[in-house]
């Protein structure tokens, strides 16, 4: 009752506040009332610099990758990018290893058995996967920013490549996650008597981005053999999957800083409309009546607050 009660008053404030500044408005002059909307309309409440934060990500994502999707400079700087990212995500895994599970605080030892073969595969299996993985969604994103630049990031058409693009690298690293553990478990049993019954290896989009988003606990499969209990599949997915999304990073910045921009310019003409239309008599008598319903109904709710509360 009490929560009820205090969340009816926070929302009745708020009502209350927005009423009075409505009717402070309504009923200064209209000379005041000009000198708002002239200042009004100077405002950008950060739109330029939203736009301009865009369009300097935009020239720096093309200045690296290109402008076209054939530029000969991407042959070069997106496997340095991949090796970047999986360098990078390598040395945050082991920091966390010797910083945070350490407690011994022994820094002489080598990494665990599973972080060096992870290290292992990702650099002698995934390293081509993820260079491809990085080349397409960096090829997508560039054909969404040209169709941002030309046709206006708030079209349908945007939207539309928006959309494909993210849809479309999810699927490179679903597919890419499933080719790694089939294989795994492939190369597995053709070790094992050719009568070993083999494991179904699903294909599951959701569950594989949830265990991706683990950085440091990488999937790992323990088989049921005739030979005991194996385990050999130590791909670190989280890789794949980081680089399938800082391949889009840049095109998720951009759409949201020229959505914040749009939201700036939307929410300063809505101000403009309000300034614009109060002042008539009957829009002064309704804010008047709204505010004093509002005073009515929140003096018995703080009365009532006061009571439950002594």
């Amino acid at each position: 009752m009490k929560e009820m009660i205090g969340a009816l008053i926070v929302v009745a404030t708020v009502l209350f506040g927005c009423t009075g500044v409505l009717v402070a408005v309504a009923f200064s002059t209209k000379k005041s009332r000009l000198e708002i909307l002239k200042s009004l309309s100077g405002m950008s409440l950060g739109r330029d610099r939203f736009i301009g934060i865009a369009q300097l990500w935009a020239s720096c994502f093309q200045r690296v990758f290109g402008r076209t999707l054939l530029a000969k400079r991407q042959l070069i700087s997106i496997p340095l990018y991949t090796l970047l990212v999986s360098l990078v995500f390598f040395v945050v895994w082991l920091l966390d290893i010797y910083l945070f599970k350490n407690p011994e605080h022994v820094f002489n030892v080598p990494p665990p058995p599973n972080v060096l073969q992870a290290i292992k595969d990702f650099y002698s299996k995934g390293l081509l996967v993820a260079i491809a993985i990085d080349c397409v969604t960096i090829q997508l994103t560039k054909w969404s920013i040209n169709v941002g630049m030309r046709r206006g990031f708030g079209s349908w058409r945007f939207l539309w490549c928006f959309s494909a693009t993210i849809a479309l690298a999810y699927l490179l690293f679903s597919a890419a996650v499933y080719w790694f553990r089939w294989s795994d478990m492939s190369e597995l049993y053709a070790m094992l008597p050719a009568d070993e019954v083999r494991p179904t290896i699903t294909f599951s989009p959701l569950r594989d981005v949830l265990y991706s988003i683990s950085l440091f606990q990488p999937v790992t499969f323990i088989y049921a053999t005739s030979e005991g209990l194996v385990s050999s599949y130590f791909m670190p997915e989280p890789i794949l999957f980081y680089c399938a999304v800082t391949g889009t990073l840049s095109l998720l910045t951009i759409t949201l800083a020229y959505q914040f921009a749009r939201g700036a310019d939307w929410l300063r003409r809505l101000c403009m409309g309000v300034v614009s239309h109060v002042g008539t008599p009957r829009t002064n008598a309704m804010s008047v009546v709204f505010m004093m319903l509002l005073g009515l109904v929140l003096v018995p709710l703080c009365l009532m607050a006061i009571y439950l509360a002594v």
